[in-house]
């Protein structure tokens, strides 16, 4: 079941971002600095095989969206405090319905709106 990290990061300038996690998703959802409006989410899925992310945000006023592969990449010189880097790249094509069903399952504490939301959004990439 997904649970909400409490220690996200701010970013002053970025918005407000509130970040859920389990072994399956990561979801990162952004909002305006008055923390009411939604501006985007992002949701990695498959963490542990072969990760893709449905991105969805709000930019100059269009709306963005995207299913990627991410793949990892080393800081160029390794070095050994290297970082791994998440990389979005390539189309990932259509989203496996079996994805929305177990988000739906394992949504956890997040607010009904902003879940039936999200679903609206995967079902774009069905």
């Amino acid at each position: 079941m997904l649970s909400e990290n409490k220690t996200v990061r701010q970013r002053y300038g970025d918005g407000y971002r509130r970040w859920f996690l389990d072994d399956y998703f990561d979801l990162i959802i952004w909002y305006d600095d008055s923390k009411r409006n939604l501006i985007g989410f992002q949701l990695c899925y498959e963490k542990l095989q072969n990760e893709r992310a449905v991105t969805y945000k709000i930019e100059n006023d269009r709306i963005i969206r995207s299913h990627r592969y991410i793949t990892s990449s080393l800081a160029v010189p390794p070095k050994k405090d290297a970082q791994m880097t998440a990389i979005l790249k390539g189309d990932a094509d259509r989203l496996n319905p079996e994805v929305i069903e177990k988000f739906l399952k394992e949504f956890g504490k997040l607010e009904e709106d902003l879940k039936l939301f999200i679903v609206k959004e995967l079902n774009e990439f069905l």
